[in-house]
């Protein structure tokens, strides 16, 4: 997949200048190749941010970040509708530029600005995310299952540009005894005719990559012998880097679910998610 450079900033909230104490609230990202600038700012989980100043009225960081994020969505008033926060600039790069640095500018106000930083990536979306989780949610701290909700969140959001989320909706699938949830299933006459799920293999070492496909792998398998496994699924896999035994270890993993007749893709392949999630628009 062609890689994109980006710049992107860290939005930070720094109510005293005197201590210089900061809390990372937000990212924002350019994209001007692609004429993409996104952004996501920490709204859901505001007592993180005010717990650290308990001092402070709440009310002036709630407030606060919701000015911040008119600010961004005024540049532009004929930007596409964000999707949990990502939004798409019209007037090409040079406006995205100028939106950017003057986004990203030095200020002496309760929300600053990091350095401007440079990335490579496929997706800037997804890249957003990933910033998003390392910098304000700190996801490297955060429980494994955590990373597998980004993945979902990540599929989603691709569904919905592609216009298929409507055909897809949570589902426990399996039998009386034991069901597992997908979080996309496709159904025809009330029956699971094609399903979607994640899994995050990207872990410590190979004893957990194994545990994780040895849980994941099981399950699939107890549903399929109860004759209940949709005949199409597809299990989008977040690998280490090749190079190195866990990488060859979470394909063996990968290889095990294929004999279950489960197909599985790369999480980066969304071309491959694209082609097996549409054909939703052809079942009966």
């Amino acid at each position: 997949m062609n890689q994109h450079l980006c710049k992107y900033a860290v939005v930070r909230f720094l109510p005293y200048r005197e201590t210089e104490e900061f809390v990372n609230v937000g990212v924002l990202v350019l994209c001007e190749q692609l004429g993409y600038l996104g952004f996501l700012l920490e709204k859901k989980r505001s007592t993180r941010v005010t717990d650290f100043f308990d001092e402070l009225d709440g009310a002036v960081y709630r407030q606060g970040i919701k000015s911040i994020e008119n600010e961004i969505q005024r540049l532009s008033p004929k930007a596409n509708a964000p999707v949990d926060g990502c939004l798409s600039l019209s007037g090409g790069a040079p406006n995205l530029s100028a939106a950017f640095n003057f986004l990203a500018r030095p200020r002496k106000t309760l929300f600053c600005f990091s350095d401007v930083r440079v990335v490579m990536t496929p997706d800037p979306s997804a890249k957003l995310k990933e910033l998003f989780g390392h910098y304000v949610r700190r996801q490297f701290a955060q429980p494994k299952e955590y990373q597998e909700q980004l993945m979902r969140e990540a599929i989603q959001d691709h569904l919905k540009q592609w216009d298929l989320s409507k055909l897809y909706r949570p589902l426990d699938v399996g039998t009386d005894i034991y069901k597992m949830k997908f979080p996309f299933v496709h159904q025809t006459d009330d029956v699971p005719v094609r399903a979607i799920r994640a899994l995050h293999l990207n872990l410590r070492d190979t004893t957990e990559i194994l545990r994780k496909g040895d849980q994941v792998i099981g399950g699939l398998r107890r549903i399929k012998e109860g004759g209940e496994l949709p005949d199409d699924c597809l299990v989008v896999v977040k690998s280490p880097k090749p190079g190195n035994q866990m990488h060859d270890v979470a394909q063996q993993v990968c290889a095990d679910l294929q004999k279950l007749n489960v197909l599985t893709t790369s999480y980066s392949n969304r071309d491959a998610l694209q082609a097996f999630a549409s054909k939703a628009k052809q079942d009966g």
